[in-house]
C-alpha cells in the first residue's frame, strides 16, 4: 500500500518527464558497462536532487573505458551524461526521496515495472541497433580512436522550442581516429523522443491549430471564414464561468465550421498531407525516433517505418470526423493513421479544458522484431 507521502509525489509526478532521465541514465550507463543494469539505473537516479535543475543541467563524467578487439589497436571510449528536467514534474523520481524507496525495493508511480520492461525489451528495438552500429563502427576500423558520447536528456529544449524539436534525449558522438596523427570528426547524433505509454505524440493549442491544420489541407479559414464574435470569443480571456462556458461553445463551433469545410475540400493531395503532417508531429526538425516506454512493452515510430508505410500504394486513406475529431483512416480495414482529437469542456469547479492533441493509430509503429 502506498504512504501518504508516496501518493502526494505520484499525484505530482510526471512519469514521462521522469523516463527521459532515466532512459538518459540507462544509455550511459549501457556505453560504459555493455549492459543494462537497474541497480545502476538506480544508483544514478538518487544522486540527482530535482532542485539541481533550477541551475541547469546535472553532469556525470564516467571514468574513460578502453576496449581492444583481437587485431585492432586499443580504442578509448568517454562517456558523459548530461540531464536537465522540469524539477516539479520529476518530484519524488531522484535524488532522497527515490533513494529512500528503493531501500525498500519499492518505487514511484509505475517507474520500476517501466524500468525493468525497457532492460528486458530494448535489445529488440531500432533505437538499441543505431546505438550499437555507431560504436561497432569504430571498434572494428583499423585506427586507434578516443571516442566522446555524449548522452544528453533535456526535457526543456523541446517544450520551448514550439515543438519543433522532437529530441528528449541524445546520444552525440565525437571521435580523434588515428593515434598521433588523429583527425578531430563529429560523427552525428541519434535523437529519441520519449513517451510513456501514450498515443499522443502532440499537445495542441487549439485555436491556433485548427487555423494551421486548414491552410495545410488547403482550406479557407480567414477571418471571414470564421465569425468575428466566435473568434473574439476564442482568443479572449475568460475569468468568469459564464465566459468559461461561452468559450467552451465557441470553440466547438468553429471545429465543427473546420470540419464541414475539410469534408468539402479536395482530397488528391490527402495522402502526400496526411504523411508530411504526421512525419513533422512525430519527428520534428531534429529526426527524432519516438520510443514508448510502457510496463509490458517498447513500441517505436521510426523515419524508416513512416517510409515504408508512405511508399504501400495498397493503403488508401479518407477523411473521417466524430464530435470531437479529424480521423485519417485506411479505407479497405478503417484503421486510424491518425487523428485531431479535442476535449473542449468548462467544470462545476470553475476550471477549463481547451485541448487538441495529434495521436496515432497501431499501424504507425513499427511491427515487433526479434533479434539474436
Amino acid at each position: 500500500m502506498k504512504s501518504f507521502i508516496q501518493h502526494m509525489l505520484s499525484e505530482k509526478l510526471n512519469e514521462g518527464d521522469a523516463m527521459e532521465g532515466i532512459f538518459a541514465i540507462a544509455i550511459a550507463t549501457y556505453l560504459r558497462d555493455g549492459e543494462y543494469n537497474q541497480r545502476e539505473i538506480n544508483k544514478y537516479r538518487a544522486k540527482i536532487e530535482p532542485d539541481l535543475f533550477n541551475d541547469g543541467t546535472v553532469i556525470f563524467d564516467f571514468d574513460p573505458v578502453y576496449d581492444n578487439l583481437p587485431g585492432k589497436p586499443r580504442d578509448t571510449f568517454n562517456v558523459k551524461l548530461e540531464i536537465r528536467l522540469k524539477p516539479s514534474s520529476v518530484k519524488g523520481a531522484f535524488g532522497k526521496d527515490a533513494q529512500a524507496l528503493f531501500t525498500k525495493a519499492s518505487d514511484i508511480g509505475k517507474l520500476d515495472i517501466k524500468t525493468k520492461s525497457m532492460i528486458k525489451y530494448i535489445k529488440n528495438t531500432s533505437a538499441q541497433r543505431k546505438i550499437d552500429r555507431f560504436v561497432d563502427d569504430l571498434l572494428k576500423n583499423n585506427t586507434k580512436d578516443e571516442v566522446d558520447l555524449h548522452v544528453l536528456a533535456d526535457g526543456i529544449a523541446g517544450e520551448s522550442s514550439g515543438g519543433i524539436i522532437k529530441g528528449d534525449v541524445a546520444l552525440k558522438i565525437k571521435a580523434r581516429i588515428g593515434g598521433r596523427r588523429a583527425k578531430q570528426l563529429d560523427l552525428g547524433e541519434v535523437n529519441f523522443s520519449l513517451k510513456s505509454d501514450s498515443v499522443t505524440l502532440a499537445n495542441l493549442a487549439p485555436f491556433q491549430s485548427m487555423d494551421t491544420l486548414a491552410s495545410y489541407f488547403k482550406v479557407p479559414f480567414s477571418p471571414s471564414d470564421v465569425p468575428d464574435d466566435l473568434r473574439k470569443i476564442v482568443t479572449s480571456d475568460a475569468r468568469t464561468p459564464a465566459h468559461k462556458k461561452q468559450k467552451v461553445s465557441s470553440m466547438r463551433k468553429i471545429f465543427e465550421l473546420l470540419k464541414k469545410k475539410m469534408a468539402g475540400s479536395n482530397q488528391r493531395q490527402l495522402r502526400v498531407r496526411a504523411f508530411n503532417l504526421l512525419k513533422l508531429a512525430a519527428f520534428g526538425s531534429d529526426a527524432a525516433d519516438v520510443i514508448n516506454l510502457s510496463p509490458s512493452k517498447i513500441s517505436e515510430i521510426t523515419v524508416e517505418n513512416i517510409k515504408k508505410l508512405e511508399a504501400d500504394k495498397n493503403i488508401q486513406f479518407e477523411l473521417n470526423f466524430t464530435d470531437n475529431a479529424i480521423e485519417v483512416l485506411d479505407k479497405k480495414t478503417g484503421n486510424k493513421l491518425w487523428h485531431l482529437r479535442t476535449k473542449f469542456r468548462s467544470t462545476s469547479s470553475g476550471g477549463l479544458e481547451l485541448k487538441m492533441m495529434f495521436e496515432v493509430g497501431h499501424m504507425v509503429y513499427d511491427p515487433p522484431t526479434k533479434r539474436e
